[in-house]
């Protein structure tokens, strides 16, 4: 299923699929959340898998921001909380792996593990 939700203020377009502990799924630099789109159903077997659109790529919006890790860990705690995820597992290919490693170094009791792919 694939819905927008408002996350500060900005509009984030995003796909849930699965039920069980929730695993985040966060694309690449210049990509959007189809990055995963072989990856979300094998996942969602297991887990509930969520795969946002980053603020600026895909569907959400593109507020006029500085952006950078520090701006997607922001995004993504409050990602996080706007839909009750108080813990996940987090799954980041290049820039989306940047931003898990520091998230999850920012906030170490919400990250149930990492899986970095190519991280920058």
């Amino acid at each position: 299923m694939e819905e927008y939700i408002e996350v500060d203020g900005v509009r984030a377009y995003y796909r849930v699929e699965g039920s069980g502990s929730a695993v985040i799924l966060i694309h690449s630099n210049g990509l959007s959340l189809g990055q995963w789109k072989y990856n979300v159903g094998p996942f969602a077997k297991y887990y509930k898998v969520y795969a946002p659109d980053l603020p600026g790529f895909g569907h959400s919006d593109k507020p006029d921001a500085e952006y950078g890790v520090e701006y997607y860990v922001n995004f993504l705690r409050s990602f996080m909380d706007a839909l009750r995820i108080p813990r996940a597992a987090l799954v980041g290919s290049s820039l989306g792996g940047a931003i898990a490693a520091a998230f999850a170094a920012r906030h170490p009791g919400r990250a149930t593990g990492i899986v970095l792919a190519d991280p920058t």
